[in-house]
């Protein structure tokens, strides 16, 4: 499966993946969350597969059959000693 992500411009952690190709409104997926009111194409066609890092394609693919979309958000956790 090959996905479209799209990045909040109001939350820069968060990205939407969608289906490649699918049109991406508000309306069309019926995002209830605030941060993805503004977005913007990250990349696309972008194949959803395993990987260090990066979604989880068996739980990404889940949550697109079931709502058409799937948020995933970046965190950074660092440590000093």
């Amino acid at each position: 499966m090959n996905v479209d992500v799209y990045n909040s411009l109001k939350h820069k952690t968060k990205f939407l993946l969608v289906p490649h190709g699918s049109e991406v409104t508000g309306e069309n997926l019926n995002i209830k969350d605030p941060d993805f009111s503004k977005i913007a194409l990250f990349k696309a066609n972008v194949p959803l597969e395993q990987s260090i890092i990066g979604p989880d394609p068996a739980k990404a693919q889940a949550d697109i059959a079931e709502k058409g979309y799937h948020v995933c958000e970046i965190a950074i956790n660092i440590k000093i000693q």
